[in-house]
């Protein structure tokens, strides 16, 4: 692959043509230099839905060959950084020579018009856009989007335009394979990196999304609406003293009240929907040591309840 960056004196940031005897048949490929600050792959990679999905994508694309090399590099550590940017991965992966080879990928990304109806697609569907405010990728993302004739995920090798600065001709080379894979293991952790590749931070995709949810809602925010319904009853509200013979009575209401024992599944929603609770001290997130004592907190009421 052609180099896309040359150091200050000139020279490319690529390793020279091997010697001739490299390339005979039945020679062996020279090895890459060991990258002790590397960190290999997992083996159980692509764990996530998004991720597996990922891969077979890729694998779906003829290139499958040519993957088999870099999952070989990924697992050995050869890839020294991987930064996830909007539109864009930069990776460095050592290679047989000293400086390692610079790898960018740049997927295809959504035009102003399409994230507006990726956004609009989104919001309609209530509990997906639930979902998303609270840092969770839905199952069903794909075929929503394919609703609004968008895809998350790349349809064909061209959406994924990667560049090396090795002098390897192939594409992708093993440098730029085994960036993929270390991006596959990126997007098990990080789902909404999927959104980042099509050019929005999960920042700014859920800012959006909230603006549209509060649009719907006549521009209220949660507090402002709370207050305009307390506002409401309070003009329809009796007199404490019309209400004495039956202010013990259950009223119509209660009926309607229907309560679950079970716990949530995602019992620390609440705090995913505030974002990070920066401490006072260290500055720490405060969600963090919160989340594991809701969850404790949803477990014991459930039982409780349930042991009657």
């Amino acid at each position: 692959m052609a180099p896309f960056a040359s150091h200050p004196s000139g020279a490319p940031d690529a390793e020279p043509p091997a010697p001739l005897a490299s390339h005979r048949s039945g020679a062996p490929a020279a090895e890459p230099l060991r990258a002790p600050g590397g960190d290999a792959v997992d083996s159980e990679l692509a764990r996530r839905w998004w991720s597996r999905r990922f891969l077979d994508l890729l694998e779906s694309f003829g290139i499958g060959s040519r993957l088999q090399r870099g999952r070989e590099y990924a697992a050995a550590g050869q890839v020294l950084e991987l930064d996830v940017e909007p539109g864009i991965v930069l990776a460095k992966v050592q290679g047989t020579m000293f400086t390692p080879y610079k790898v960018r990928i740049r997927p295809a990304v959504f035009s102003e018009h399409q994230w507006r109806r990726a956004e609009k697609a989104i919001a309609s569907r209530a509990l997906m856009l639930a979902k998303l405010l609270a840092g969770e990728m839905p199952s069903d993302i794909e075929e929503v989007l394919a609703g609004a004739k968008l895809a998350l995920l790349p349809v064909s090798y061209e959406e994924l335009r990667a560049d090396c600065s090795c002098p390897d001709e192939a594409n992708p080379c093993k440098h730029t394979a085994a960036a993929y894979y270390v991006l596959a293991e990126h997007l098990d952790g990080d789902p909404f990196a999927l959104f980042t590749l099509r050019g929005r931070t999960q920042q700014e995709l859920l800012q959006s999304l909230r603006a549209r949810r509060m649009k719907a809602a006549g521009g209220l925010s949660v507090g402002e609406r709370a207050v305009q319904q307390r506002d409401a009853e309070r003009k329809t509200q009796v007199p404490l003293t019309q209400l004495i013979d039956s202010f013990w009575r259950a009223g119509p209401q209660l009926a309607q009240l229907q309560v679950s024992p079970l716990a949530s599944e995602f019992p620390d929603a609440l705090l995913r929907r505030l974002g990070p609770l920066p401490a006072a001290e260290d500055g720490g997130n405060l969600s963090e040591p919160l989340a594991p004592i809701y969850a404790h907190l949803a477990a014991a009421a459930e039982r409780r309840a349930l042991s009657g």
